[in-house]
């Protein structure tokens, strides 16, 4: 079964890529790396050996992928390489395969606050990617871009 987090985190890429052509292309991108993942005896080995670090599985993946599939794919898969446990990885990349099927993109709904939240983690990791740079971000005040209202204030004393 597939994590919430990465159940999240796809939500939100699915909503990026939009209309069923972007999700016809998701779908045939990560079927393509499934399908390489079961017949390629290197690779696989490389991606659900549990020495390998995650960092270095997401590395292997971007290597992989660079120039052949989409940024949201490519997005996608890292993040997968990188929280999917080494030894649950070929079945989490079948069932992301098999989530882009579902008419929500999300699947089941989160059962549970615990499931809530690891749902939304992976969903605001994926938006939050598209910031280039946190400091733009802070830099932005009402005047130079945002509605005075979008801007949340805490009552004083409060973190």
């Amino acid at each position: 079964m597939l994590a919430d987090v990465i159940r999240g985190y796809a939500a939100a890429t699915f909503e990026r890529v939009g209309a069923d052509d972007g999700i016809a292309t998701l779908r045939s991108e990560l079927e393509a790396f499934s399908s390489a993942l079961v017949s390629s005896a290197p690779l696989r080995q490389a991606l659900v050996d549990q020495s390998v670090s995650p960092i270095a599985r997401r590395a292997i993946t971007a290597d992989l992928l660079e120039n052949r599939v989409s940024v949201e794919t490519s997005s996608l898969l890292g993040f997968v390489v990188r929280v999917a446990p080494a030894a649950e990885l070929l079945v989490a990349v079948a069932d992301l395969v098999a989530l882009t099927a579902s008419p929500t993109g999300a699947g089941d709904p989160a059962t549970g606050l615990v499931a809530a939240r690891e749902r939304l983690h992976g969903y605001a990791e994926r938006v939050l990617e598209e910031i280039p740079d946190a400091a733009e971000v802070d830099a932005r005040t009402p005047s130079s871009g945002w509605p005075a209202s979008s801007i949340p204030v805490r009552p004083s004393g409060t973190c």
